[in-house]
């Protein structure tokens, strides 16, 4: 396995792809990996070796992990000039990582990846350029639109502190700071923080730019998706949400599953180590490589 960086040119700035080469290589379809909101690239693997991209670099898969712009190893970092929000990650800057991909594996489609809000921003890809970018499969990890579970766990992490507390930090700092207030493991610039929570309060699922993901998604698509969620993921990627997700979607064919002790695996997963437990790559991992490999 071969493991270098790819830098990506924009107009003020670059975005990184972290390539994961196999020795072997079994399939011709690239997954390219999206990080979801408050984190980085570095949710699908660790400097040790660990994590959803080396497996399935091990098993013959090559690998891109992105880092969205400002994030991880892409540059500048999140700032308060930071002007850009998801419409422009998903506008301009998925385009770029597709067309470097494919320019670098000359395959014909990929196979893209989201943890969390990458879900819903690959989602927004497929609506806006599936006629022009081939993606062949989706799999998703703990990834909904909206949050409709009402709880005091819910209420505390959502209405207190990424709505209320999140919406003052903002204000003050110009961008949300989460590394620094140990929110998440990166930050988020004013207009994606602003907009994704416009996105989770919003029923009508429409941009900023009025393009309505209703419409486009209204006669469904058959793009094969897999979706996973933890048994203990009871706010952030709860199942009822993440079913709703592909609800909205109207995707065909769609494979749902909850990963806990109850459905016979290892353990009951929250959020974020439904990707990073130890024991992950006896588990939940075995499924994604099973469905990336039925052709």
């Amino acid at each position: 396995m071969l493991v270098n960086d790819v830098s990506i040119k924009g107009n003020d700035y670059n975005l990184n792809l972290t390539h994961f080469e196999p020795d072997n290589k079994k399939s011709k379809c690239p997954i390219v990996m999206i990080h979801g909101a408050i984190e980085n690239g570095k949710i699908f693997y660790s400097e040790s070796g660990k994590g959803l991209a080396p497996f399935l670099c091990k098993n013959g898969h090559e690998v891109f992990v992105l880092d969205s712009r400002g994030r991880g190893k892409s540059l500048p970092k999140v700032n308060k000039d930071s002007s850009f929000g998801n419409y422009e990650i998903v506008k301009d800057d998925f385009p770029l990582v597709y067309q470097r991909v494919k320019s670098i594996t000359n395959a014909d489609s990929q196979i893209w990846l989201g943890h969390s809000w990458g879900g819903v921003l690959i989602l927004h890809f497929y609506a806006r350029f599936s006629h022009s970018y081939s993606l062949k499969k989706l799999v998703f990890f703990g990834s909904k639109r909206q949050i409709s579970i009402r709880s005091m766990k819910r209420f505390v992490m959502v209405e207190i502190m990424w709505r209320f507390v999140g919406r003052i930090l903002t204000n003050i700092h110009g961008y949300f700071p989460s590394k620094i207030y140990k929110y998440g493991s990166d930050d988020e610039s004013r207009n994606t923080y602003l907009e994704a929570d416009r996105l989770v309060k919003q029923k009508q699922w429409t941009d900023i730019d009025g393009f309505n993901y209703h419409t486009f998604y209204k006669s469904g698509i058959d793009i094969p998706i897999l979706s996973l969620t933890g048994e203990n993921d009871d706010v952030l990627g709860h199942p009822i949400d993440c079913k709703v997700l592909l609800k909205e979607a109207r995707a065909v064919h769609a494979k749902f599953k909850v990963i806990g002790l109850e459905q016979g695996h290892l353990h009951d997963y929250d959020h974020i180590n439904l990707l990073t437990h130890n024991d992950t790559s006896k588990d939940q991992f075995k499924i994604v490589q099973d469905f990336l490999d039925k052709s």
